[in-house]
């Protein structure tokens, strides 16, 4: 539970890094779809998923656990989604 606390915490932080369009992320970032703010916005609803998971899963619900497990997955393919270019 604490490592989806952190995680969800790093996500709010990056979420509202790239709405903000703070100069954190590099300029050769390749979205499979939308910009960085939309892909902001995403991260800052993973993040809020991850942080009620966590607060699930301290309280002892099982189903808190899964959608845990559930938003971990989707994170993932997130993240996957995202690549960096370089000079091929």
């Amino acid at each position: 539970m604490v490592l989806l606390v952190i995680l969800g915490c790093f996500n709010l932080l990056y979420g509202i890094a790239a709405v903000a369009s703070v100069h954190v992320f590099t300029a050769d970032a390749y979205h499979m779809f939308g910009g960085l703010n939309s892909w902001g916005c995403v991260a800052l609803i993973i993040g809020v998923q991850r942080l009620l998971a966590a607060a699930g899963g301290v309280v002892g619900s099982q189903l808190a656990r899964w959608f845990g497990v559930a938003v971990l997955a989707l994170n993932a393919m997130v993240r996957a989604s995202v690549r960096k270019c370089g000079n091929e």
